[in-house]
């Protein structure tokens, strides 16, 4: 007889493999390519840290979380200041805040109650600003403002009353805006001038609203890729011409959706695509 291992006799997996922080994650080179940072425990808490590009021994702790884990970080386009995203004990009022550099100095920059921001879009172009969406007017719907990173001034850009998420150009113009619909799936609207158009270009049904979103815009605002699974069965990778409509196939994978690529960053133009089937592959 074959003797068979029981599950009292099979070792436990510490909890901390399992649950515990990582040693280090979330790594980022700055947009000027003299910094790395990442996100690592400081006292048992998710913070993030930051080092020269070439000494990485010599790091430090940026931020001072001591109850609440960072998860959501990411440069300004000046490379001047780290931004992360945090709540205050689990209220999930997310708010953002920035963490000079050189001088360690942070700022709130949300400082409202009762309110969670989020990231509309950033740009190589435009340094000293980026579009962020708040709730504090209405905590159903995120209007849209331009944030100056170098005096938190906050300029409203779109009253939104019904809209679940918005898209931005490399000129952080609002280009489209996304609604869900009554199929459980979602409407897509371009946006000109701040002003959404009434009716949908395009649209998902249930079946393809997690495979398929807008992926971003040329430099030059003329092409919009997208992720799209409608009419197939994996997600392909394709470029929509944004005055006439007329879309190209860029990439598709018969066993796996075209899940990420890489973007040249003077044009906006597709270079690579990364494709997960049993390993994440990337496709130049």
């Amino acid at each position: 007889m074959t003797a068979t291992t029981t599950a009292e006799n099979a070792p436990l997996i510490p909890r901390d493999a399992l649950f515990g922080n990582p040693t280090r994650a979330g790594g980022q080179i700055s947009p000027d390519g003299k910094w790395i940072s990442w996100l690592a425990p400081s006292n048992g808490v998710l913070n993030v840290w930051l080092a020269p590009a070439d000494d990485l021994d010599n790091a430090k702790v940026m931020t001072k979380a001591t109850e609440r884990p960072i998860r959501q970080y990411f440069w300004a386009p000046d490379s001047q200041s780290l931004l992360y995203i945090q709540d205050k004990g689990g209220d999930e009022n997310f708010l953002l805040y920035g963490i000079n550099v050189e001088t360690g100095v942070e700022t709130t920059l949300t400082d409202f109650e009762n309110t969670r921001v989020m990231v509309v879009g950033g740009s190589d172009r435009i340094k000293d600003k980026i579009l962020i969406g708040l709730n504090n007017r209405n905590p159903q719907y995120h209007d849209v403002y331009m944030l100056d990173l170098n005096t938190g001034e906050l300029t409203e850009l779109i009253e939104n009353n019904s809209y679940a998420g918005f898209v931005a150009d490399d000129n952080l113009d609002v280009r489209l805006a996304l609604r869900p619909n009554a199929e459980g799936g979602m409407d897509f609207f371009k946006v000109v001038d701040n002003a959404v158009e009434e009716e949908p270009f395009g649209s998902t049904g249930l079946e393809d609203s997690l495979t398929t979103n807008p992926a971003g815009f040329t430099t030059d605002g003329k092409t919009l890729y997208w992720l799209d699974s409608r009419g197939r069965n994996t997600a392909a990778l394709t470029a929509m011409d944004v005055e006439t409509g007329e879309t190209r196939v860029i990439a598709e994978n018969d066993k796996a959706d075209i899940s990420g690529s890489i973007r040249d960053q003077e044009t906006g133009e597709v270079e690579a695509y990364s494709v997960y089937y049993l390993k994440n592959e990337w496709v130049a």
